[in-house]
C-alpha cells in the first residue's frame, strides 16, 4: 500500500459523512498501514514531508473519537487509528514531539472514550509522548491525572507501564494530591509493588509517613465515629510504613522520625483500650475463625481491620536494634499491649505472630526493658505463647517473669 493511496483513503473519509462512510474499505486500509509501519514498511523519515498524512490521520482519529453514539465500526477505527499512530511514534522522537506539540490536549480527551482496549491503546501514545519528556507538566491537569488513574485501576497494561514511568520520574506526591481520594490506594499499592530493598523512594516512604502522622491525629479524636475513608486510608498507609520499614533502604529513614515512633504508639494504645472494652477473649477467638473460614464477610470489612496488627508490626520494625525507639515504646505503654496481643484475634491477622516477633525486638539489648517485662505480674498469659517468647514464670514470691531460655524436648 503506497503512502498516496492511504493519504486519499483518509482526505475521502474526512470528507465523508459517518453514515455514508465505506467501514469496510477504511478498516482494510488501517489495518494495512498499520501492518507496514510495524514491520517498516513505511517509513516517515521527515515530518515535514509528511505533515498531510499525519494531520489527517490525525483527523480521522479525532473524527471517529466524537461519533455519538459510537458504533461497532467507528469504536475499531478509532481503535486501528490510534494504533497507527502509537507505531508511527515508536522509536521516532521527531514524530513523537509533533503529537506531542500539536495533538496533547486531544490525545489526553481520547482516554474517555468507552472500552478498555481502546483507552490502552490510548495510553501507549501518552507512554511515547512521555519518552519525549512531554506528559509530565500535563500533571498539573486534574482531571487528566484522574482519568489515568481510573483507566490505570481498570486494569490497561500501558496505563500501569505509563503511571510506573512517572513514579520512577518522581511524580508521586503531584499524583497523589490530584488523585481523588478512593484513587489514593491504587497509587500506594502501585508504589509498594515497584519498592526494592534500594531505598528508591525515600522521599515518598517519608510524604507518606507524614500523611499517617497527621491522620493519626485526626483519627484519635474521633475515634470511635471516624468516617470510613479516614480509617481505611490510614490503614492503606499504615500497611505500607510496615511493610517497608523492615526494608534496608527505608529502616534507617524511618526509625531516625521520632515522631512516627510516638504517634504510633499513641494509636495503638487507643485501639487497644476501645477494643479491650468491647471484647472478650472468647469473642475474639470466634471472630478469628470466621476471618479464616471466610476472607470476604463483614469482619474483614471493619474500618480498623487490620490495624492493631499492623501498628505492632511497624514498632517491632522500628524498634530493631534501635535503643531510643525501644525505651519510648516502654515509656509509652506499649509493651503490656504486645504481651496481651499474643492471642488470636479476628480482627487482625497473624498479631500473634508479629506481637512475638516486636517483644523480641524490644528487649533485645535493652535490660530496660527486659526488668520491666520482669517485674509485671503474671495474669494469664497463654503458657504456649510463654515458651515461643523463651520466657519462665517464676511462681514464687511476686510473680514476676524471668526471661530466660527454655529447655525445649525433642
Amino acid at each position: 500500500m503506497s503512502l498516496e493511496s492511504f493519504k486519499l483513503m483518509l482526505a475521502e473519509s474526512l470528507r465523508t459523512n459517518q453514515e455514508n462512510m465505506d467501514y469496510s474499505q477504511t478498516l482494510r486500509s488501517l489495518r494495512q498501514f498499520r501492518s507496514e509501519v510495524a514491520t517498516g514498511g513505511v517509513k516517515l523519515l521527515s515530518v515535514d514531508e509528511n505533515d498531510s498524512l499525519i494531520t489527517n490521520l490525525f483527523a480521522f482519529v479525532e473524527k471517529m473519537h466524537l461519533v455519538q453514539p459510537p458504533s461497532p465500526d467507528s469504536t475499531l477505527a478509532f481503535s486501528i487509528g490510534v494504533q497507527c499512530i502509537v507505531n508511527l511514534m515508536s522509536n521516532n522522537d521527531a514524530i513523537r514531539n509533533y503529537f506531542a506539540d500539536n495533538y496533547i490536549q486531544s490525545i489526553l480527551g481520547w482516554l474517555k472514550t468507552e472500552g478498555c482496549k481502546q483507552q490502552n491503546y490510548v495510553c501507549a501514545a501518552l507512554l511515547n509522548i512521555d519518552q519525549v519528556g512531554k506528559l509530565s507538566k500535563e500533571l498539573n491537569n486534574e482531571e487528566f491525572v484522574r482519568d489515568l488513574i481510573s483507566v490505570s485501576e481498570s486494569g490497561a497494561e500501558f496505563g500501569i507501564l505509563l503511571m510506573q514511568n512517572l513514579l520512577n520520574s518522581r511524580h508521586f506526591r503531584q499524583l497523589y494530591e490530584a488523585a481523588r481520594e478512593e484513587q489514593r490506594f491504587f497509587l500506594v499499592q502501585l508504589l509498594e509493588s515497584m519498592m526494592t530493598d534500594e531505598g528508591s523512594f525515600v522521599d515518598e516512604v517519608t510524604f507518606l509517613s507524614s500523611k499517617f502522622k497527621k491522620s493519626c491525629d485526626g483519627i484519635m479524636a474521633a475515634i470511635p465515629s471516624v468516617s470510613s475513608f479516614a480509617s481505611l486510608e490510614l490503614a492503606l498507609m499504615l500497611e505500607f510504613l510496615s511493610a517497608t520499614s523492615y526494608k534496608s533502604g527505608y529502616i534507617s529513614t524511618l526509625q531516625s522520625d521520632f515522631s512516627l515512633v510516638i504517634n504510633s504508639s499513641y494509636l495503638l494504645r487507643g485501639i487497644h483500650e476501645i477494643v479491650s472494652q468491647k471484647k472478650t477473649w472468647k469473642e475474639s477467638l470466634k471472630e478469628a475463625v470466621e476471618s479464616i473460614k471466610d476472607k470476604n464477610s463483614e469482619l474483614t470489612k471493619k474500618p480498623f481491620f487490620g490495624v492493631k496488627g499492623n501498628l505492632i508490626r511497624l514498632l517491632g520494625n522500628l524498634s530493631y536494634k534501635h535503643k531510643r525507639n525501644q525505651d519510648q515504646i516502654r515509656e509509652a505503654g506499649c509493651i503490656p499491649i504486645f504481651l496481651d496481643s499474643c492471642k488470636l484475634d479476628g480482627e487482625n491477622p497473624f498479631i500473634k505472630e508479629w506481637s512475638i516477633l516486636t517483644i523480641r525486638n524490644v528487649c533485645d539489648g535493652n535490660p530496660e526493658n527486659q526488668t520491666f517485662i520482669k517485674n509485671m505480674n503474671y495474669q494469664g498469659c497463654d503458657l504456649s505463647v510463654v515458651q515461643e517468647l523463651s520466657l519462665s514464670l517464676d511462681d514464687g514470691e511476686g510473680n514476676g517473669i524471668n526471661i530466660a531460655p527454655v529447655l525445649r524436648r525433642c
